[in-house]
């Protein structure tokens, strides 16, 4: 098992930034700001920005805004990669890093399929079966959970915890696809390997980070969101209002996304036992997962 240290991850992190953070910022402009500053333009009400990207609201949004919705995921999905392709290799360019991350799209859709599909299935057996009214959305609302048995909430609490723990396991599958030419299944297994005994330490990790960016990104959208009102009115869909809150928005999510993957890029090198900074048309890493 590989050593993993969380401090030294951020300690490579700032020069790989400092060095090519305006080639990232290139990419996240084109695949995080512009797409998720249309989409929250168009439908403000209805969209809201979170690690992975644009979410919307399926129960209100209307059809078109799903598709752009769907659309815009798949730009977003490709920048996560080409982001963690130019956090992984010096040298990297933004249009290498764009076509790696257009070549690995379908591989990274199979593997979303692949672990979402049993997921939800497990998900809405047990809305079904313990969930008043049978609501998926109702899991781990307090309301709900009132309503539960004892043996019904355990049972709500395990599975939210085994999906944590699954989540956390695969936190490194982006840079697995950035850097290594595996298939869907080939990304899960060594993603899961390569995580394998630092659960806890990852976990530390994503909580303190998940922590840093409510409290940023909230204060970042209660200041601008205020000073946009008071300058232009209500955030209404399709107006100059709207278009400045997207902007601040998704360029707030823009950075995050930048410092995120930059981290979990050096926290997969050190797993897989490469170098800190390899350069780009170095031999491609193992696809080996790493002795227990």
């Amino acid at each position: 098992m590989a050593n993993l240290s969380i401090s030294k991850a951020w300690d490579d992190s700032r020069p790989i930034i400092a060095r090519d953070g305006r080639l990232m910022f290139s990419v996240a402009l084109a695949t995080v700001v512009l797409p998720g500053s249309v989409l929250m333009t168009i439908a403000p009400g209805e969209t809201d920005l979170q690690m992975g990207g644009v979410t919307v609201d399926g129960g209100e949004a209307g059809a078109g805004v799903l598709v752009l919705s769907f659309l815009f995921s798949l730009i977003n999905l490709i920048g996560s990669i080409a982001i963690s392709y130019l956090a992984l290799f010096r040298g990297a360019s933004v249009a290498g890093a764009l076509g790696r991350g257009v070549r690995r799209l379908g591989a990274v859709i199979g593997m979303v399929l692949l672990l979402l599909v049993p997921l939800a299935l497990i998900v809405i057996l047990f809305a079904l079966l313990v969930v008043p009214g049978g609501e998926i959305g109702a899991i781990g609302e307090p309301q709900a959970m009132q309503g539960l048995s004892a043996g019904a909430a355990f049972g709500a609490l395990f599975l939210l915890a085994a999906l944590l723990y699954v989540g956390v396991r695969l936190m490194v599958i982006t840079p697995v696809v950035a850097a290594e030419d595996v298939g869907p299944i080939g990304i899960v297994k060594r993603g899961w390997a390569l995580t394998r005994g630092h659960f806890w330490r990852l976990f530390g990790f994503l909580l303190l980070f998940a922590i840093g960016v409510v409290l940023v990104m909230g204060t970042v959208g209660l200041i601008a969101g205020l000073a946009i009102e008071l300058a232009l009115g209500p955030v209404e869909p399709m107006t100059v209002a709207a278009l400045l809150a997207a902007l601040v928005s998704t360029l707030a999510q823009a950075a995050v996304t930048i410092v995120y993957s930059t981290i979990l890029a050096r926290i997969y090198l050190q797993l897989a036992g490469q170098p800190a900074d390899p350069a780009v048309g170095v031999p491609p890493v193992s696809a080996e997962p790493p002795t227990p």
